[in-house]
């Protein structure tokens, strides 16, 4: 789903989307190269173009089903019975559609392993993440190079009583990383020497882009929803910005907005509506849309007004030409109906 024939290129000079070299798993289903291949044409690029200004996307894969964490990380986070590689737990491409169509279950105690396979899988990404910094410091670029590492959706294992992603709009799939490295922001006499800090105010991935912008002296794009965080990076205290989250590609759709530390989630499929306290239940369990139904209607009216606006301002879509092929293998995937 990140192949150039998307138009996930546009704007970039290079793009390697090349995941026949270093492939793991079936050559026909979960193409993914590991992050360690996927370090070699990055490394190699900045050794030819580092010292010239760059916008560099690097994106890696490796946390997903089929979880298969290369040594020593499997032996360090896997369960005693999964420690053999040859043999995988869940290692059937095939078994991930079949679980997202419904026909198939995962005991519980499995989920428990996997998730430990994931942790093992994480720490694996983390590791290369920190051979890529290495890279850059070895290059003499730490001086003038932002560095912002996140994701696009979390795991779940169990918190909801699922498993995997794409099915819910809960935290645990919702809730992602966020760090940002920049030479010479965020630091003020009194914490010059510390090694960083942690934000609590909640932000937006749609907060990156103009963010970026102002790193570097462009001018932010009208059409950006988003707000630059250097505000928070400065130190100067905001309130939590409001966040729309939509989607999913299995299971029911939905629509979710968080505001002043609550989260409404309606779910368009069977039609169930969830309001949540997030600061006095971070893990979401006590719904109160029975409960508080005067701030679930003013949060519903809130979502609503959003979604109109986006509406009013989306350009219609372009979609790729297609082969047959690859819409069935879209379809194999799961991301084609």
């Amino acid at each position: 789903v990140l192949d150039s024939r998307f138009g996930i290129d546009q704007g970039f000079e290079t793009f390697d989307d090349d995941i026949t070299v270093g492939m793991k798993h079936s050559p026909n289903m979960f193409r993914e190269r590991a992050a360690e291949i996927t370090n070699v044409p990055v490394t190699k690029w900045l050794r030819e173009n580092g010292k010239e200004r760059f916008f560099y996307w690097v994106h890696y894969f490796d946390p997903h089903t089929l979880y298969d964490p290369p040594e020593p990380f499997r032996a360090r986070f896997a369960d005693p019975i999964d420690r053999d590689s040859d043999h995988p737990l869940f290692s059937n491409p095939y078994a991930v559609i079949l679980l997202r169509a419904g026909k198939i279950t995962v005991s519980d105690e499995q989920v428990l392993r996997l998730e430990k396979l994931h942790n093992g899988e994480v720490a694996y990404v983390d590791a290369e993440v920190g051979r890529l910094l290495a890279e850059i410091s070895k290059r003499g670029l730490d001086a003038n190079t932002i560095v912002i590492i996140t994701s696009d959706h979390g795991e779940e294992f169990l918190d909801h009583g699922g498993f995997e992603h794409g099915h819910t709009l809960y935290d645990e799939l919702l809730h992602v990383p966020l760090l940002i490295r920049a030479p010479g922001v965020g630091l003020t006499q009194s914490n010059r020497d510390s090694v960083g800090r942690s934000v609590g105010t909640t932000v937006r991935q749609i907060d990156l882009a103009p963010t970026i912008c102002e790193f570097v002296g462009v001018l932010s794009d009208p059409a950006f929803m988003g707000a630059s965080l250097f505000p928070l990076l400065e130190g100067r205290q905001q309130k939590d910005r409001p966040v729309l989250s939509q989607g999913n590609y299995w299971g029911p759709s939905g629509d979710c907005w968080r505001q002043d530390g609550f989260k409404v989630i309606r779910r368009l499929r069977p039609g169930r509506i969830e309001l949540f306290n997030i600061a006095a239940d971070p893990k979401e369990q006590d719904n109160l849309a029975g409960k508080d139904p005067r701030r679930l209607d003013a949060m519903l009216k809130e979502l609503n007004s959003m979604l109109d606006s986006i509406t009013t301002k989306a350009a219609p879509p372009e979609p790729p030409t297609l082969s047959p092929q690859e819409i069935e293998r879209l379809r194999s995937l799961g991301y084609v109906q």
